[in-house]
């Protein structure tokens, strides 16, 4: 479950699931943790079938995004079956407790874009996902953990141009100042490049700062997120 420890919302190890001591660290301290090439063989196998599936679904229906990109919903059965995953799951509740709900669920599939996008045009700008919903509630002028981030990288995110996640490591401790401040003082040496191998997991607190690469490579991009906010009641 959490607690107040530091100010600031952490994992604590009054029990576990799943997670590890050294992962539990990571959350607290960097406010991410890979599990890397978490999918392998037959199961990943199913899970690339099923997000070209998904995928070829969606843009049949025309279910997108103004920019678009196909984007699922938590209803669609894909999702449904990486919301409750058996072995995701616990780690979910080894953050949050177990009185937890799904906020979303949501595919981004980006077709290949070699020689078509500019090489240092970030794929998705800077940002922090809870500025909007949970300004003012901090706990000694940071963000509680009142959410955690599952993304499921079903697409190679190790190369050049592959669009992997760039995080801020311990961002989600900062004061609100800082945080209405970042762009004066964000340096690249505070950027860490999470280049993941397909069948890839992250936790992470939405609450840190992040971005997405530029993507001009040969082949598809998967990343499906889950978002998983603490419930109260």
């Amino acid at each position: 479950g959490i607690n107040a420890e530091y100010g600031v919302g952490t994992v604590s190890a009054m029990s576990s699931l799943a997670m590890s001591p050294r992962q539990r660290h990571e959350l607290n301290e960097h406010g991410f943790t890979v599990l890397e090439s978490f999918f392998t063989g037959d199961e990943l196998a199913g899970l690339l079938e099923g997000v070209e599936a998904l995928r070829d679904r969606l843009a049949s229906s025309q279910q997108a995004s103004t920019d678009g990109v196909p984007r699922a919903s938590r209803a669609d059965p894909m999702c449904l079956d990486l919301i409750d995953h058996p072995r995701i799951l616990p780690y979910v509740v080894d953050a949050m407790g177990w009185n937890i709900h799904t906020r979303d669920c949501l595919l981004t599939a980006q077709p290949p874009l070699a020689g078509a996008a500019a090489p240092d045009e970030l794929a998705l700008a800077w940002h922090f996902d809870q500025e909007e919903e949970f300004t003012g509630v901090t706990q000694d002028g940071t963000l509680p953990l009142v959410e955690l981030k599952v993304s499921y990288y079903l697409s190679d995110h190790s190369r050049d141009g592959s669009a992997c996640t760039l995080v801020v490591p311990g961002s989600h401790r900062w004061t609100a100042h800082q945080r209405s401040s970042w762009e004066a003082t964000l340096r690249p040496e505070h950027v860490v490049p999470l280049r993941v191998p397909c069948g890839s997991v992250l936790l992470w607190r939405s609450s840190i700062l992040h971005a997405v690469a530029p993507h001009t490579c040969d082949h598809w991009r998967y990343h499906v997120f889950v978002l998983s906010p603490l419930t109260h009641g």
